[in-house]
């Protein structure tokens, strides 16, 4: 008898032996099986993720109008979540991307031109601007926002922010307001830098006056002509329909008021088809400044004279808008009469221009 329990015991020993080897060995794969998925290939990795494009996309024929509807959308991946809309209350349509233009740039030691130029045509698309955004805000009207630009361009020195705290007379206090500025930097994404109007107009005027002899970092340009083409777009800006045209139209527009359509071709890229329409419309406003002169190239204290262009001095820019829309309705009435854009201002032909330097006005 207690040979036959020696026996038994025995057997059941090597049972619950062989039980738990089998028991380690599932578990000894099961680490090895968790450690194959966050080891992947990097290979398999991206044949998944195109294979998930691809299933989401299915065979569908490429629809462009949905591209353009919702410039914003992103196609799903197993790493990255989806991204919310910049600007999901905003009527802006985004325009049809027209075909990508040529680099004016010349060769760079420091970068690649056309990676520099493509970066900055991916800003003009990314940086949208919504010409009927006063429809949100009927209370807003088109005057108030040409005001509080002309305020903005009066300003000379920014107010502290406890200067913005006592005149809120106790509503909010300094810490508030920026809590406040934190929250409106986080929902615009941080993106806060478009390239603007003059940052088109300072490349032009590089390329324009290029010298062989010096790197494209500092400006080789006639500084009095950067501030004339300035003042015009700061004029142009007041009028809330400039935000049907892209910074960089209206900066070449500005510029071909200026010199000619071969200058402005060869230094922005765009063609007379592409800048006809932003031309025409900003006929009035050059022709007011035409008329009043410009301002003369001004030096202050603390500002070295290569950046004197670069303060931005305030003239009396609401009766200049005032007197530009004037003139925009005496033309609109002659233009009743008569096919032809008698406002125009057409360069003289390149001949008849002064053949030392590029052709400026």
């Amino acid at each position: 008898m207690p040979r036959e329990r020696r026996e038994r015991d025995a057997k059941e020993r090597d049972t619950m032996k062989e039980d738990g080897g089998a028991e380690f060995s599932a578990r000894s794969r099961k680490r090895k099986a968790n450690v194959t998925v966050f080891l992947q290939d990097p290979d398999e990795e991206m044949a998944k993720i195109d294979r998930t494009a691809r299933d989401q996309c299915g065979s569908q024929p490429w629809d462009n109008n949905a591209v353009c509807a919702d410039p914003c959308s992103l196609i799903p991946t197993p790493d990255k979540e989806d991204d919310d809309r910049v600007y999901p209350n905003s009527t802006c349509k985004p325009r049809i991307i027209a075909p990508s233009r040529g680099s004016p740039l010349p060769v760079l030691s420091w970068a690649n031109r056309e990676e520099v130029w493509k970066i900055m045509l991916n800003k003009e698309k990314t940086y949208l601007r919504d010409q009927h955004f006063l429809e949100q805000h009927p209370l807003l009207q088109p005057k108030m926002r040409a005001i509080l630009l002309d305020w903005l361009m009066e300003e000379i020195y920014p107010p502290k922010l406890h200067q913005f705290a006592y005149v809120t007379d106790g509503a909010c206090s300094g810490d508030e307001i920026l809590t406040m500025e934190l929250m409106i930097m986080k929902a615009l994404k941080w993106r806060l830098s478009p390239l603007t109007i003059v940052s088109w107009l300072n490349v032009y005027m590089q390329v324009a006056y290029l010298n062989d002899l010096h790197e494209v970092l500092l400006p080789q340009y006639p500084q009095q002509i950067f501030i004339q083409i300035a003042e015009l777009l700061d004029l142009c800006v007041l009028d809330v329909d400039c935000l049907e045209f892209p910074y960089g139209i209206l900066a070449a527009s500005a510029l071909y008021h200026f010199s000619s359509s071969e200058l402005m071709q060869k230094v922005s890229g765009y063609q007379w088809c592409d800048i006809e329409n932003c031309v025409k419309w900003m006929v009035p406003f050059a022709m007011v400044i035409r008329e009043t002169g410009s301002s003369k190239l001004k030096h202050f204290r603390g500002v070295a004279d290569e950046d004197a262009h670069n303060i931005q001095t305030h003239r009396d820019s609401l009766d200049l808008l005032d007197k530009a829309r004037a003139k925009k309705a005496m033309l609109s009435e002659q233009n009743r009469a008569s096919p032809l854009p008698s406002g125009l201002l057409t360069p003289p032909q390149s001949g008849k221009k002064q053949s030392s330097g590029p052709e400026m006005a």
